[in-house]
């Protein structure tokens, strides 16, 4: 019976070390993509910048009459970073599937996005670290109550050593009281203890598979 609760704690363990495990990996994919879409979100306000720098150096290279650095600004450095934008932002309204004509909107609409993504990781992450302190507690639950089944069959086991030098040494007192009061209490609490535990196995069996799999999804 013990060496069966043994295996049984053995099998949670695993399960809950997986879980656990399962739960470490999802948190690691969301990183990655919300740090990838942060990463994505700097490189176009990168782009935006140069653009609003090369239109204001070519304000000043006309002021000054440099018309080398005006031609080469107007006709080669801004068309190319229009179009990588605008190559940009078409990606972006693919994915979006909306379309955004002014830039301080889009900016902003970005901004908002980011925000609400940032606001879902949290909510996921706390929903995790929730879920994982379940777990923990239950476990921890059930290593307690392992702890509890154990003892009793220790006092149960002394009460039996105890009640046979009783009887060694003519101690009939002694020996009544552990043969009809204490080791009857202790039996009647481990039986009593080992039809819950089988209940409990009987659902467990019943609804752990649903349960595991309607939790994993």
């Amino acid at each position: 019976h013990h060496h069966h609760h043994h295996h049984q704690l053995r099998r949670k363990e695993e399960e809950v070390e997986n879980e656990v495990n399962h739960l470490k990996k999802e948190l690691q994919k969301l990183n990655d993509s919300w740090q990838a879409e942060k990463d994505e979100l700097e490189r176009i306000k990168r782009m935006q910048d140069e653009l609003e720098q090369a239109r204001i150096r070519l304000e000043h290279a006309r002021r000054k009459g440099d018309y080398d650095e005006a031609g080469e600004l107007q006709y080669s450095t801004i068309p190319r970073l229009e179009k990588a934008a605008l190559q940009n932002d078409l990606e972006q309204q693919q994915q979006e599937r909306s379309v955004v004509n002014d830039d301080e909107h889009h900016h902003h609409h970005h901004h908002h996005q980011l925000r609400r993504k940032e606001e879902e990781v949290e909510n996921e992450v706390n929903h995790l670290k929730k879920e994982l302190q379940k777990l923990n507690d239950s476990w921890q639950a059930e290593k307690d109550e392992l702890e509890r089944i154990k003892r009793m069959q220790d006092e149960l086991e002394q009460a039996r050593i105890r009640l046979e030098h009783a009887r060694r040494k003519g101690d009939y007192d002694e020996a009544g009281e552990l043969q009809y009061s204490t080791i009857p209490r202790l039996e009647k609490a481990a039986l009593q203890n080992d039809l819950e535990q089988q209940q409990q196995e009987r659902s467990v069996v019943n609804d752990d598979e649903h349960h595991h799999h309607h939790h994993h999804h």
